[in-house]
């Protein structure tokens, strides 16, 4: 597996593919929401297997820190660790002398506090999905 940060435009492409296949298809996101515009903001991470794109986030700085986003592997590649692998990466490329955190949605909350994010918000519905706000405890 290869864990990297976006380099170019290609890899780029390769990021909204994965996240087309899972959010828009597979858990019916809106193509609006998913595509927000703020993609030139933000840090784009990928995963790759033998060349194979399976996995990508990105990190967007906010006015209240860094916040992970767009965590997706795609299907054939779930369950094999490499969500997680992601995530220790990226937590070694960024700032931790900002607030990190991230919405989770409701069903991937326990896999997040596994790393040390702790539930900061009540549930609410963020593209028809039930959320937490997590916050990474430093």
């Amino acid at each position: 597996m290869e864990y990297k940060k976006v380099e170019n435009e290609a890899e780029y492409e390769e990021t909204l593919h994965i996240r087309d296949a899972v959010f828009i298809q597979e858990q019916g996101v809106d193509k609006d929401l998913e595509y927000d515009g703020l993609d030139p903001l933000c840090a784009h991470f990928i995963v790759k297997q033998n060349g194979i794109s399976v996995a990508c986030c990105r990190v967007r700085e906010t006015e209240n820190g860094l916040k992970l986003e767009r965590f997706a592997v795609i299907l054939p590649y779930r369950n094999r660790g490499i969500g997680a692998e992601l995530l220790n990466y990226v937590l070694k490329q960024i700032d931790h002398t900002k607030k990190i955190y991230l919405n989770a949605q409701i069903q991937v909350e326990d896999f997040y506090s596994k790393y040390g994010f702790k539930r900061s918000s009540d549930v609410f519905e963020e593209a028809n999905i039930d959320h937490v706000q997590m916050t990474l405890v430093q």
